[in-house]
Protein backbone atom coordinates (compact mmCIF):
# COMPACT_ATOMS: atom_id res chain seq x y z
CA UNK A 1 0.00 0.00 0.00
CA UNK A 2 0.93 3.47 -1.02
CA UNK A 3 1.35 5.88 1.30
CA UNK A 4 1.97 9.68 0.93
CA UNK A 5 2.28 12.78 3.19
CA UNK A 6 0.02 15.69 2.23
CA UNK A 7 0.44 18.93 2.34
CA UNK A 8 4.32 19.02 0.96
CA UNK A 9 5.30 22.24 -0.58
CA UNK A 10 8.44 22.03 -2.87
CA UNK A 11 11.65 23.58 -1.82
CA UNK A 12 11.75 26.67 -3.41
CA UNK A 13 8.84 27.86 -1.20
CA UNK A 14 10.88 26.94 1.61
CA UNK A 15 12.08 30.43 2.58
CA UNK A 16 8.91 32.40 2.14
CA UNK A 17 6.37 31.38 4.96
CA UNK A 18 6.46 34.04 7.82
CA UNK A 19 3.11 32.68 9.61
CA UNK A 20 1.34 29.52 9.56
CA UNK A 21 -1.93 28.17 11.22
CA UNK A 22 -2.28 24.68 12.79
CA UNK A 23 -5.25 22.45 14.49
CA UNK A 24 -4.32 20.61 17.28
CA UNK A 25 -7.17 18.41 18.77
CA UNK A 26 -7.84 19.01 22.69
CA UNK A 27 -9.22 15.32 23.00
CA UNK A 28 -5.88 13.90 21.15
CA UNK A 29 -3.49 13.18 24.40
CA UNK A 30 -0.13 14.30 22.91
CA UNK A 31 -1.96 17.44 21.35
CA UNK A 32 -3.56 18.63 24.47
CA UNK A 33 -0.05 17.97 26.41
CA UNK A 34 1.55 20.45 23.67
CA UNK A 35 -1.65 23.07 24.02
CA UNK A 36 -1.24 23.13 27.76
CA UNK A 37 2.90 22.92 27.97
CA UNK A 38 2.68 25.95 25.01
CA UNK A 39 0.21 28.25 27.38
CA UNK A 40 1.93 27.69 30.29
CA UNK A 41 5.98 28.17 28.86
CA UNK A 42 5.38 30.91 26.18
CA UNK A 43 3.99 34.27 26.17
CA UNK A 44 1.15 33.43 23.92
CA UNK A 45 -0.96 35.98 22.76
CA UNK A 46 -5.11 34.98 22.48
CA UNK A 47 -7.15 35.55 19.54
CA UNK A 48 -10.39 37.46 20.21
CA UNK A 49 -13.56 35.84 19.73
CA UNK A 50 -11.67 32.53 18.87
CA UNK A 51 -10.32 29.32 20.47
CA UNK A 52 -6.98 30.16 18.94
CA UNK A 53 -3.53 32.21 20.28
CA UNK A 54 -0.44 32.68 18.53
CA UNK A 55 2.56 32.19 19.69
CA UNK A 56 6.37 32.45 18.40
CA UNK A 57 8.11 29.52 16.27
CA UNK A 58 11.18 30.09 19.08
CA UNK A 59 9.17 29.66 21.92
CA UNK A 60 7.12 26.87 19.97
CA UNK A 61 10.59 25.05 19.32
CA UNK A 62 12.05 25.57 22.78
CA UNK A 63 8.26 23.80 24.60
CA UNK A 64 8.72 20.85 22.32
CA UNK A 65 12.63 20.50 22.80
CA UNK A 66 12.23 20.65 26.48
CA UNK A 67 9.19 18.84 26.98
CA UNK A 68 8.93 16.58 24.13
CA UNK A 69 12.18 15.11 23.99
CA UNK A 70 11.31 11.53 23.56
CA UNK A 71 8.39 12.43 21.48
CA UNK A 72 11.06 14.49 19.26
CA UNK A 73 13.62 11.62 18.59
CA UNK A 74 10.74 9.31 17.98
CA UNK A 75 9.85 11.14 15.23
CA UNK A 76 12.85 11.38 13.76
CA UNK A 77 13.50 7.82 14.22
CA UNK A 78 10.06 6.58 11.71
CA UNK A 79 10.84 5.76 8.23
CA UNK A 80 8.44 4.29 5.35
CA UNK A 81 7.39 1.30 7.25
CA UNK A 82 6.78 2.69 10.82
CA UNK A 83 5.38 6.28 9.92
CA UNK A 84 1.60 4.48 9.60
CA UNK A 85 1.50 3.78 13.22
CA UNK A 86 3.98 6.41 14.67
CA UNK A 87 3.37 9.99 13.21
CA UNK A 88 2.00 12.77 15.28
CA UNK A 89 1.79 16.45 15.38
CA UNK A 90 5.66 16.33 16.75
CA UNK A 91 6.63 14.79 13.53
CA UNK A 92 5.08 17.55 11.43
CA UNK A 93 5.61 20.39 13.76
CA UNK A 94 9.43 19.52 13.57
CA UNK A 95 9.08 19.00 9.62
CA UNK A 96 7.57 22.57 9.47
CA UNK A 97 9.99 24.35 11.65
CA UNK A 98 13.05 22.68 10.03
CA UNK A 99 12.02 23.34 6.56
CA UNK A 100 10.06 26.75 6.71
CA UNK A 101 13.26 28.83 7.56
CA UNK A 102 12.03 32.04 8.14
CA UNK A 103 8.90 31.07 9.79
CA UNK A 104 8.18 33.64 12.63
CA UNK A 105 4.43 32.73 13.97
CA UNK A 106 2.40 30.12 15.48
CA UNK A 107 -1.67 30.43 14.99
CA UNK A 108 -2.74 27.13 16.92
CA UNK A 109 -6.36 26.20 16.84
CA UNK A 110 -7.43 24.32 19.53
CA UNK A 111 -10.68 22.07 17.83
CA UNK A 112 -13.18 19.92 19.91
CA UNK A 113 -13.84 16.96 17.62
CA UNK A 114 -12.98 14.27 19.60
CA UNK A 115 -12.67 11.55 16.69
CA UNK A 116 -10.37 12.17 13.97
CA UNK A 117 -7.62 10.37 11.84
CA UNK A 118 -4.73 11.74 10.08
CA UNK A 119 -4.53 8.74 8.20
CA UNK A 120 -6.70 9.51 4.89
CA UNK A 121 -7.75 6.54 2.46
CA UNK A 122 -7.58 7.83 -0.99
CA UNK A 123 -7.99 4.37 -2.66
CA UNK A 124 -7.88 0.93 -1.32
CA UNK A 125 -4.35 1.14 -2.57
CA UNK A 126 -3.27 4.98 -1.40
CA UNK A 127 -3.67 6.27 1.64
CA UNK A 128 -2.29 10.18 2.77
CA UNK A 129 -1.30 10.68 6.19
CA UNK A 130 -2.54 14.69 6.35
CA UNK A 131 -1.51 17.59 9.07
CA UNK A 132 -4.24 20.67 9.08
CA UNK A 133 -2.01 23.80 8.56
CA UNK A 134 -1.97 26.55 6.59
CA UNK A 135 -0.01 29.30 5.34
CA UNK A 136 -1.85 32.42 6.23
CA UNK A 137 1.83 34.96 5.59
CA UNK A 138 4.72 34.71 3.06
CA UNK A 139 7.33 36.93 2.51
CA UNK A 140 8.39 37.81 -0.71
CA UNK A 141 11.70 40.04 -0.94
CA UNK A 142 12.31 40.37 -4.86
CA UNK A 143 16.17 41.00 -4.55
CA UNK A 144 16.46 37.58 -3.62
CA UNK A 145 15.79 35.95 -6.66
CA UNK A 146 16.00 39.38 -9.23
CA UNK A 147 19.74 39.69 -8.06
CA UNK A 148 21.16 42.57 -10.80
CA UNK A 149 19.60 46.04 -10.55
CA UNK A 150 18.19 45.30 -14.19
CA UNK A 151 15.90 42.82 -13.37
CA UNK A 152 14.70 44.08 -10.31
CA UNK A 153 13.97 47.35 -12.33
CA UNK A 154 12.35 45.22 -14.72
CA UNK A 155 9.69 43.43 -12.36
CA UNK A 156 9.48 46.88 -11.19
CA UNK A 157 7.96 47.68 -14.18
CA UNK A 158 6.36 44.46 -14.83
CA UNK A 159 4.42 44.95 -11.62
CA UNK A 160 3.54 48.90 -11.94
CA UNK A 161 2.41 47.94 -15.71
CA UNK A 162 -0.17 45.09 -14.44
CA UNK A 163 -1.36 47.46 -11.29
CA UNK A 164 0.28 45.49 -8.64
CA UNK A 165 2.49 48.69 -7.84
CA UNK A 166 1.03 52.18 -7.70
CA UNK A 167 3.53 54.99 -8.27
CA UNK A 168 3.00 58.36 -6.01
CA UNK A 169 3.50 61.77 -7.70
CA UNK A 170 7.28 61.55 -7.83
CA UNK A 171 6.81 58.37 -10.08
CA UNK A 172 8.01 56.14 -7.38
CA UNK A 173 6.70 53.05 -6.41
CA UNK A 174 6.41 51.62 -2.62
CA UNK A 175 8.90 49.55 -1.20
CA UNK A 176 6.46 46.82 0.08
CA UNK A 177 2.82 45.89 -1.18
CA UNK A 178 0.16 43.22 0.01
CA UNK A 179 -2.03 40.75 -1.81
CA UNK A 180 -3.59 37.58 -1.91
CA UNK A 181 -1.91 34.52 -3.64
CA UNK A 182 -5.02 34.09 -5.95
CA UNK A 183 -5.31 37.49 -6.75
CA UNK A 184 -1.65 37.93 -7.45
CA UNK A 185 -1.63 35.01 -9.70
CA UNK A 186 -5.42 36.26 -11.47
CA UNK A 187 -3.02 39.55 -12.01
CA UNK A 188 -0.52 37.44 -13.97
CA UNK A 189 -2.48 35.60 -15.51
CA UNK A 190 -4.76 37.72 -17.25
CA UNK A 191 -1.67 40.04 -18.48
CA UNK A 192 -0.56 36.73 -19.61
CA UNK A 193 -3.41 36.46 -21.71
CA UNK A 194 -3.99 40.06 -23.02
CA UNK A 195 -0.59 40.15 -24.31
CA UNK A 196 0.09 36.87 -25.67
CA UNK A 197 -0.07 37.67 -28.98
CA UNK A 198 2.68 40.50 -27.83
CA UNK A 199 5.94 39.72 -28.78
CA UNK A 200 7.58 42.69 -27.29
CA UNK A 201 5.84 42.15 -24.56
CA UNK A 202 6.83 38.43 -24.41
CA UNK A 203 10.20 38.94 -24.92
CA UNK A 204 10.47 41.82 -21.79
CA UNK A 205 8.77 40.02 -19.40
CA UNK A 206 8.89 36.20 -20.15
CA UNK A 207 11.71 35.68 -17.76
CA UNK A 208 10.30 37.71 -15.04
CA UNK A 209 7.18 35.40 -15.02
CA UNK A 210 8.97 32.73 -15.08
CA UNK A 211 10.79 33.37 -12.20
CA UNK A 212 7.34 34.55 -10.31
CA UNK A 213 5.26 31.81 -11.27
CA UNK A 214 8.44 29.50 -9.51
CA UNK A 215 7.82 31.47 -6.33
CA UNK A 216 4.12 30.35 -5.87
CA UNK A 217 3.45 26.61 -5.06
CA UNK A 218 -0.25 24.60 -5.39
CA UNK A 219 -0.15 25.05 -1.20
CA UNK A 220 0.21 28.50 -1.59
CA UNK A 221 -2.50 29.04 -4.07
CA UNK A 222 -4.84 26.49 -1.93
CA UNK A 223 -4.35 28.42 0.99
CA UNK A 224 -4.75 32.08 -0.49
CA UNK A 225 -1.73 32.77 1.54
CA UNK A 226 -1.40 36.45 1.93
CA UNK A 227 2.04 37.67 -0.09
CA UNK A 228 4.29 40.42 1.90
CA UNK A 229 6.09 41.45 -1.89
CA UNK A 230 9.43 43.35 -0.64
CA UNK A 231 11.30 45.69 -3.36
CA UNK A 232 13.81 48.08 -3.86
CA UNK A 233 14.17 50.44 -6.72
CA UNK A 234 18.01 50.82 -7.67
CA UNK A 235 19.49 53.87 -8.73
Amino acid sequence: MNMDINNEIRPISYDLPYAVDITLYKYNHLDNLIISQLRKNSKYEPVPGESSFIVTVEEFIDVIEKYFVNELIEARLLTDVTIKNGVNSIYFLDRIFNNFHNLEYVKVNISNIRKFSRLLNITKERQVISFDYRIITSVVNLSNYFTTDESLNLVNAFFIEIGIIETDHFDKGKSYYSITTQDFMAFITSIEENYFEDESFETQYTETMDILYSLIDQKSETDNTRLIIITDYPD
